[in-house]
């Protein structure tokens, strides 16, 4: 029960990045976020923030009962959290009235790019739990050919 909570968990959290790769594409083009590609971003962004610390603490909880994982996942796993927290924070510290507003943009650019990383390391993420769990393809296929 506790690893399709951990999966349901970890799909969430790649569907919420998912929504905010496709809702940043007027970053993508050097344009700023604003109207319905902002709202659409901060909705996702909830998703996000709550998906990732559940996810985190589902892992851990799973690896403590069962650590099958390989060195390499769980590296990657980790950095996904320490990336997901500065993502999360440099938007967090732009709602504080400490920065200048050219601190503010660079605050905004970092959130980009570390966004754009964190993207990035969970397709890595997802290919090596593909390949490396063929049931899940399996269960995948199954569902499609009953359906």
């Amino acid at each position: 029960m506790l690893r399709q909570l951990e999966r349901l968990a970890m799909a969430v959290v790649v569907l919420a990045t998912l929504a905010l790769l496709i809702t940043s594409i007027p970053w993508t083009r050097g344009e700023e976020l604003h109207g319905m590609w902002l709202m659409a971003h901060m909705g996702a962004s909830g998703l996000f923030v709550v998906g990732l610390p559940l996810q985190a603490v589902l892992f851990i909880a799973l690896q403590r009962a069962i650590p099958t994982l390989h060195e390499l996942e769980k590296t990657l796993i980790h950095s996904l959290y320490v990336l997901g927290v500065l993502t999360i924070g440099t938007m967090f510290a732009c709602m504080l009235p400490i920065a200048a507003t050219d601190q503010l943009r660079t605050l905004i650019r970092l959130h980009g790019w570390i966004g754009i990383s964190v993207v990035v390391l969970l397709v890595v993420i997802v290919i090596i739990r593909l390949t490396t769990r063929p049931r899940i393809i399996r269960k995948w296929r199954d569902l499609r050919q009953s359906g």
